[in-house]
C-alpha cells in the first residue's frame, strides 16, 4: 500500500498524490500531532496550517514582443533614416526585421543591430536606443502579433 503527503510533508490519508507516495506505514496521529515525512521516515510533530503561497500570475508572452511597424515607429525622427538608408547594413538589417512576424526586444542581437546602424547614422543615439529597446511594449504596439499568434492573451 501506498501513503501520499502534500507539499509540506503531511499524511494524506486517502488520497494517492503521484510522486509524494511512500510505502512506510504512517504511524497514528493523536490529538495534536499528524505524521509528517521527512524522506526517509514518518514523524509524529505538531500540526501547523500550511500557509498559503501565493501563485503569481502567468508572464504575458507577449511582454518584450512588438510588431515590427511599432517597432521602427519607436525610432521617432530617426525611423526614415534608417529606412531609407542606401547602407548594406542597415538595408540588410532593416530587411531581417522586416522579415520577421515579430521583434523580440530583449534578444541579443537586437541591441547589437542597433549598434550597427547607430554606428552608420548618428542620429540613432545612444538616447533613442533605449527608448526603442527598453520602454514597456503598449498593448497596440503588439495587437498584430497578439491577434494573429497568442489570441488567447487579447482581454475583450
Amino acid at each position: 500500500m501506498e501513503y501520499s503527503f502534500d507539499l509540506f510533508g503531511w499524511y494524506v490519508p486517502g488520497v494517492c498524490i503521484e510522486g509524494r507516495v511512500t510505502g512506510v506505514v504512517p504511524p497514528e496521529a493523536d490529538q495534536h500531532r499528524r505524521p509528517n515525512w521527512t524522506g526517509t521516515e514518518w514523524v509524529l510533530v505538531d500540526y501547523v496550517e500550511p500557509h498559503s503561497v501565493p501563485v503569481d500570475a502567468p508572464a504575458d508572452p507577449c511582454a518584450a514582443l512588438i510588431d515590427v511597424g511599432s517597432f521602427f515607429d519607436r525610432f521617432g525622427s530617426v525611423r526614415l533614416a534608417v529606412l531609407a538608408s542606401e547602407n548594406s547594413n542597415v538595408k540588410a538589417i532593416v530587411k531581417d526585421a522586416q522579415s520577421r512576424h515579430w521583434i523580440t526586444l530583449t534578444r541579443p542581437d537586437i541591441q547589437a543591430s542597433l549598434d550597427i546602424i547607430s554606428s552608420i547614422i548618428p542620429a540613432l543615439t545612444d538616447e533613442v536606443k533605449q527608448a526603442v529597446l527598453a520602454m514597456p511594449v503598449e498593448p497596440e504596439e503588439n495587437l498584430a502579433l497578439r491577434r494573429l499568434f497568442f489570441p488567447q492573451t487579447l482581454t475583450n
